[in-house]
């Protein structure tokens, strides 16, 4: 019996052949399931222009250390260093 075929369940996500041998989903596959897990929009940063307004009105320590790039601004957010609100993206 160990020498059938696997049988692929068409309901499975696709994979990439890693080095090692095994299947090992693409990075992106795994962001995005992770970001659909845990409730919030996955944004593809190829595609994704970086407003340097709000990008300079962060901390540069606090975005290393969260691991995040700020998206948009809100009126609801808390302020920025000039008192305007920062949304977090969701």
């Amino acid at each position: 019996m160990a020498d059938e075929a696997k049988v692929q369940d068409p309901r499975a996500l696709p994979t990439i052949d890693a080095d090692a041998g095994g299947d090992v989903l693409s990075e992106e596959i795994q962001a995005r399931r992770l970001a659909e897990r845990i409730g919030i929009e996955y944004v593809d940063l190829a595609n994704f222009e970086i407003d340097a307004d709000l990008f300079r009105s962060i901390p540069v320590d606090l975005m290393f250390r969260y691991n995040f790039v700020p998206r948009t601004r809100a009126a609801n957010g808390p302020p920025d260093r000039r008192g305007r609100p920062v949304r977090r993206a969701r």
